[in-house]
C-alpha cells in the first residue's frame, strides 16, 4: 500500500533504526558486533505451582545459535544461497530436498542452504549488506524483510509476483502486507493466525457460551478463574507479543494501533479502552507474573492447568496431541470478540525476499518461482503442523488438511483457515510502514506499560500516554 510522506533514504532508515553506526563499523572492518533492536529484560518464570511440561518454541522465536555452515546441494553452476530461519530438522530437510529438486530441474543452478535463526537475521543481513555479500534468497518475518528493503539490502520482486499470477495465485490478504509504496518487497510463504483458543468443557461446566462481546469475554474469564486452586481464565505472552491482543482490541472498535499515516492511536478513547480491557483480562484472569510471560510460558500453562482461554498460534494443536490428548476434542478456536466491530483477524506472515546485489539474481527469481509451487509449499506446511497456506491452490486442496495432527481438529482448522486467509499483521491493518516496527519496539515499551498498570496500579491513561510519548519520540527520530 502506498503511503504519504517523503521517501526515506537508506541512510535515514538505518539511522532511524539505530543502525547507521553499525553499517559504518562493519564496513570498516572494526570487528564490532552489529547491533540489533534493544534487548528486553528476561521474563520471570511462572511460579513453581504453575510450571507445566515443556513445549517447543514459536516459529518466530529468537535463536542465539550462530548461523550454520552453508550446506551445498550442488556445486555445479551458479549457487543460489538460501537463508532459512528454522532450526527444526524437519524444515531443514525440506529445504535440502527442494534445493536438490531445484538443481535437478535447473542444472546450471547450484543451491546452498544456510541457517540464520529468526533472532540473528537482523544482525546478519546488516553485516552481509555492508560487506556486499547478500544471499540470493532470505526467508523470515515480513516486517524484518520490509526493513531490509527500505535499507536497500533486498530488492523488489514485482516481476516474480506478476509471473506467478499475483492475486490469481496468492490469497489476497496475506499478499497485501508485502507492499511498500506500491512495490512488493517480498511475498509470503506461510501464515499463522493468532486465535483465541478455549476449552469447551470448562466453559460448559460454568454454563458459558463462546463470547460474543467484551463483557461476555471478561465475565467468562473471571468465572473460570480460581486462584486458590491454581485455575485461570486467561493466559497470554504479555512479554513480547502484546501487539497482537492490542491490535485485536483496537480492531474490535473499528481502529488499529497505527492510523493510515503511521501515527499511534493508543492515546485515543479507543486506545485507552483497548488497554483497559487487556489489563482487566490479565489482572482478573491470569496468574501472578503473567506480565512477564513469553509465548512458551503461556502455552505451557494452558497445557498443564485447566485454563479457559489462550491467545496463541496453531502450534498449540501439535502440543495438545502430544501433551493433553484427552482434551483434544474439547479445544475450540475463534477470533476474539469485538466491542463495536468484528475484528479483522491478526495473522503473522513469514516469507521470501531477494538479496540486493547478490551474485545470482536470475537464479534467485527461478528459485522463488519454483519453491512456492504446490508440492513444495504443501510439504513445508506438513513439516510441522500448525501453519497455513498463502496460495489458493493449496488452501483449496483437501491434501492440506490430510495431516495426522490437523485431522484431529476439524472445527479449529476451519476457523483458522478462514482467519489466516483474511488476516493482516498486528499493527499493519493500514499497510506496511517501517516506523511502525520502530514504535512497537521502544524500550521501555508495551510490556513496561502493562506492568505499570497491572503491578503498580498506574492509571491506564497515564501509562498509555507515557508509552505514546516514547512511540512518538522513536518515530520522530526515525523520520528525522
Amino acid at each position: 500500500m502506498a503511503r504519504s510522506g517523503k521517501t526515506l533514504s537508506r541512510r535515514e532508515v538505518l539511522t532511524g533504526l539505530g543502525l547507521g553506526g553499525v553499517l559504518l563499523l562493519t564496513a570498516c572492518g572494526s570487528g564490532a558486533s552489529p547491533a540489533g533492536p534493544a534487548a528486553t529484560a528476561a521474563p520471570a518464570k511462572p511460579a513453581a505451582s504453575t510450571s507445566p511440561p515443556a513445549a517447543s518454541a514459536s516459529p518466530a522465536a529468537g535463536s542465539s545459535a550462530p548461523a550454520a555452515t552453508g550446506q551445498p546441494v550442488a556445486s555445479a553452476g551458479n549457487p543460489v544461497t538460501f537463508w532459512i530461519p528454522w532450526g527444526q530438522p524437519e524444515r531443514q530437510k525440506w529445504a535440502q530436498k527442494w534445493g536438490a529438486a531445484f538443481h535437478e530441474k535447473n542444472p546450471t543452478q547450484g543451491f546452498k542452504m544456510e541457517y540464520v535463526g529468526f533472532g540473528n537475521m537482523h544482525q546478519r543481513w546488516i553485516a552481509a549488506h555492508a560487506a556486499k555479500q547478500m544471499p540470493e534468497v532470505l526467508d523470515t518475518t515480513f516486517d524484518e524483510l520490509g526493513t531490509a528493503f527500505i535499507a536497500t539490502a533486498t530488492q523488489g520482486v514485482d516481476d516474480v509476483v506478476k509471473d506467478l499470477g499475483g492475486t490469481s495465485f496468492f490469497i489476497e490478504s496475506p499478499l497485501s502486507s508485502w507492499q511498500y509504496q506500491g512495490k512488493y518487497f517480498g511475498f509470503p510463504q506461510y501464515v499463522f493466525p493468532r486465535m483465541l483458543y478455549y476449552r469447551k468443557d470448562l466453559l460448559a461446566a460454568k454454563s458459558l457460551n463462546e463470547p460474543t462481546s467484551w463483557d461476555e469475554w471478561l465475565s467468562g474469564v473471571v468465572a473460570l478463574t480460581d486462584a486458590r486452586n491454581n485455575k485461570w481464565g486467561f493466559t497470554f505472552a504479555v512479554n513480547g507479543l502484546s501487539a497482537e491482543p492490542i491490535s485485536y482490541l483496537m480492531r474490535g472498535q473499528g481502529s488499529e494501533i497505527f492510523d493510515a499515516t503511521g501515527n499511534p492511536q493508543l492515546g485515543t478513547d479507543v486506545g485507552y479502552a483497548a488497554i483497559d480491557m487487556y489489563a482487566k483480562l490479565i489482572k482478573q484472569g491470569g496468574p501472578p507474573g503473567m506480565t512477564n510471560y513469553t509465548e512458551d510460558d503461556q502455552d505451557k500453562l494452558f497445557l498443564s492447568r485447566d485454563v479457559g482461554y489462550d491467545l496463541t498460534w496453531p502450534s498449540l494443536l501439535g502440543f495438545m496431541v502430544q501433551q493433553l490428548p484427552a482434551h483434544v476434542k474439547d479445544l475450540g478456536a475463534m477470533i476474539p470478540p469485538g466491542k463495536t466491530a468484528k475484528p479483522k483477524p491478526v495473522a503473522t506472515n513469514i516469507g521470501y525476499a531477494m538479496g540486493n546485489g547478490s551474485k545470482n539474481p536470475d537464479g534467485a527469481k527461478l528459485f522463488l518461482k519454483f519453491i512456492i509451487q504446490f508440492q513444495p509449499e504443501l510439504e513445508f506446511l506438513h513439516s510441522i503442523a500448525g501453519v497455513f497456506p498463502v496460495t489458493k491452490d493449496v488452501a483449496a486442496s483437501p491434501q492440506f488438511l490430510d495431516n495426522d495432527i490437523m485431522k484431529q481438529f476439524p472445527d479449529v482448522n476451519k476457523a483458522s483457515l478462514d482467519a489466516s486467509s483474511n488476516g493482516v499483521e498486528a499493527g499493519y491493518l493500514n499497510g506496511y510502514y517501517p516506523s511502525n516496527s520502530v514504535a512497537l519496539g521502544t524500550n521501555p515499551g508495551i510490556t513496561d506499560m502493562l506492568q505499570a498498570i497491572v503491578l503498580k496500579n498506574v492509571p491506564v491513561k497515564q501509562a498509555v500516554d507515557d508509552e505514546v510519548k516514547r512511540m512518538n519520540a522513536a518515530i520522530a527520530q526515525f523520520r528525522r
